[in-house]
């Protein structure tokens, strides 16, 4: 999770928080940033979100993943993409972009939580967002396409507040 204020020319201004589980990528952070990023995402709240603009999140991407055990949310680790969107929409944060696997969307064989519900990771974040009042799309793109050196899928979806659109006459 990278939690930043956009300035006016649509980049991170200031990164506000983070977190991270991994040692390493945690001194990275470190030194990068200035500051300790949290452990993990469920120990930031709603009330540490208020003011953010923007806010970017790549869940844990395992439990969805074609490397790890695609076991969705039926996984605990699982669970992270789905049970973030709560803290985001409590805080009202204007506009959310995510980052996760293409598996996030599918019905995984060996989740047998969205086996017997019948509704993907994917699936839920997308109904807590409009329920919520958001508007949300989602899209599958290639770290390849953009200049990236390996064939990498991502699924981005970006949710905005529905207040912020201009309502037509």
């Amino acid at each position: 999770i990278s939690l930043g204020l956009v300035g006016s020319e649509m980049c991170i201004r200031d990164r506000v928080g983070g977190s991270e589980v991994d040692s390493q990528a945690r001194s990275a952070f470190r030194r990068r940033n200035g500051f300790e990023p949290f452990y993990e995402n469920e120990t930031v709240t709603s009330d540490m979100l208020k003011g953010i603009y923007v806010l970017v999140s790549g869940a844990p991407c395992i439990a969805y993943s074609l490397c790890g055990t695609r076991r969705g949310l039926s996984a605990s680790v699982g669970t992270h993409y789905t049970a973030q969107i709560d803290a985001y929409v409590e805080a009202q944060i204007p506009v959310v972009i995510l980052e996760q696997v293409p598996g996030a969307a599918e019905l995984l064989p060996n989740d047998t939580i969205s086996q017997e519900t019948g509704e993907t990771a994917q699936d839920i974040v997308g109904r807590k967002f409009k329920e919520a009042g958001y508007d949300v799309a989602h899209k599958i793109v290639n770290a390849a396409d953009y200049g990236g050196t390996v064939n990498r899928e991502r699924m981005i979806t970006v949710a905005v507040r529905g207040d912020l659109f201009m309502k037509k006459k």
